[in-house]
């Protein structure tokens, strides 16, 4: 990824080891936060300064900044006693893998006249296409898929194999039926009216405007199509299938052609086979992270219904996402919907997001601009995943010791604090903030790589561009229970 333009830095401050001794700051008895007066190695006391490193923004007292030969920060005053080296980090590539409901319900419009499947397919354009994407890396799959040798669309019933006829064509009787030659129809009916699609609900094949008008509702003008579905088609909840994703997570800008030509070849139609997809998501975030070490990936599910196939229990839904969590894998959720649909959806797709550490899911109500609230989704994605995770760095002892290491934040105006650390993700305070390592350390074996910034932090750290963090590794750490 390319160096931000506000140039934020991560550094690590190794910490001296002579005699097999590492040297500790703070005595013993005395946290980072309350070091004891007098003790030159401690966070100067600095008049009750609370976190603030010095009371004052500088450290012991009074001390000022050095620069490492990397250009990342070497700290004089409290630190310079165990400070020995400085190592700039990087923040951690972004990846993002996505699956997107290609469901037949899709084809409702919105309050601005487009297709939901429409205003999901400009707004991706416009994120693929944003400057501000460039770097990171894009992978999407589509749901549902389809079993019996049947595409995700059709224009003739040659493509369509087993699952056939294409859907094109109607018998000319009053039947109205499907069919693909004459003989489908009873003589002397022929194969010979074609099919269009409701202008206000395009998953409804017509062959005038008069078969648009329903007990449900009028679904205007019957609207000529060149593209259509197999009729005998099958939605897969097989998740291998859901585990390859239509386009490979590749990096932006130069993904971006593909990515636009693959959702503009694709057709919405079908069911909602949300646990096979969302399982095959985080099986293609976990085989990305697998393949490429010390790159971070979120998987996001978009959706616009509850799941309508496979496993539908939500809380065997949201245990995906709960899995993919330990494993350092966020999952964000965006469901697509009507104002009077929202009471029922949102609780669901929340429990969802909660689940994958993203807290509530983002909901676009189709009754306003649709397009516009994809899109500022979508940058609330970005902007939450980039610039709040790191690289933990390794020390020159080879193995970091996760019960001293300590995150500080250096504000534009040069002011530093020692920002507290919370075990995991879900302590995170929405007011104070905090970090925590991507895993819990010895958790079932697990070994951090990654200092991760909670919700709050990261927002202050992004609305001050000057803003730096450093990871200082060698003391003992403040940590939030």
């Amino acid at each position: 990824m390319a160096e931000r333009a506000d140039k934020r830095r991560i550094a690590t401050v190794a910490m001296l080891v002579a005699g097999g001794i590492v040297a500790s700051c703070g005595s013993s008895g005395n946290s980072p936060t309350d070091p004891g007066p007098g003790d030159p190695n401690a966070i100067g006391d600095g008049g009750g300064g609370g976190a603030d490193v010095g009371g004052g923004g500088s450290f012991g007292g009074g001390g000022s900044f050095g620069g490492g030969a990397d250009g990342s920060t070497l700290l004089d005053g409290g630190f310079a006693a165990c400070a020995t080296e400085s190592q700039r980090g990087k923040p951690i590539p972004l990846a993002m893998a996505m699956a997107l409901d290609s469901s037949g319900s899709m084809w409702l419009r919105t309050a601005t006249g487009e297709f939901k499947w429409d205003a999901l397919k400009l707004a991706l354009t416009a994120f693929f296409n944003d400057p501000k994407s460039s770097g990171m890396k894009i992978g999407v799959q589509y749901f549902p898929l389809f079993g019996n040798g049947a595409p995700n669309t059709c224009s003739a019933s040659a493509q369509c194999a087993e699952a056939g006829p294409c859907v094109m064509k109607a018998c000319s009787d009053a039947s109205g039926n499907y069919c693909d030659t004459d003989a489908d129809c009873t003589a002397p009916a022929k194969c010979s009216v074609p099919l269009g699609q409701c202008h206000d609900e395009g998953e409804f094949k017509c062959r005038t405007a008069a078969d648009c008008k329903t007990s449900d509702g009028d679904y205007g003008a019957c609207d000529k199509i060149v593209a259509s579905y197999c009729f005998r088609e099958q939605e897969s909840c097989n998740v291998p299938d859901y585990a390859k994703p239509v386009s490979a997570i590749a990096e932006l800008p130069g993904a971006a052609a593909g990515l636009v030509a693959s959702l503009n070849g694709h057709y919405p139609n079908g069911n909602t086979p949300t646990s096979a997809a969302l399982q095959g998501l985080e099986n293609i975030a976990n085989d990305y992270v697998s393949a490429n070490s010390g790159q971070s990936v979120v998987a996001v599910l978009v959706t616009d219904g509850l799941p309508t196939l496979c496993d539908q229990s939500m809380a065997n839904i949201a245990g995906i996402a709960a899995n993919a969590l330990k494993g350092g894998i966020k999952t964000y959720v965006v469901g697509v919907f009507a104002p009077v649909e929202k009471a029922q959806a949102q609780p669901n797709l929340d429990q969802i997001a909660k689940a994958g550490g993203t807290g509530t899911a983002f909901i676009v109500n189709t009754g306003q601009n649709a397009t516009v609230q994809f899109v500022q989704a979508l940058n609330a994605i970005r902007g939450n995943s980039l610039a709040c995770e790191f690289t933990l760095p390794v020390p020159k002892s080879g193995v970091p010791d996760y019960t001293k290491v300590n995150v500080q934040l250096t504000s534009g105006a040069g002011k530093a604090s020692i920002i507290p650390q919370v075990v995991t993700a879900a302590k995170c305070d929405a007011t104070t903030g905090g970090w925590h390592y991507d895993v819990v350390p010895g958790s079932d074996g697990a070994v951090p790589t990654k200092v991760q910034l909670c919700p709050a932090t990261c927002n202050s750290m992004k609305a001050d561009s000057g803003s730096d963090i450093d990871i200082l590794q060698g003391c003992k750490d403040t940590i939030v229970k």
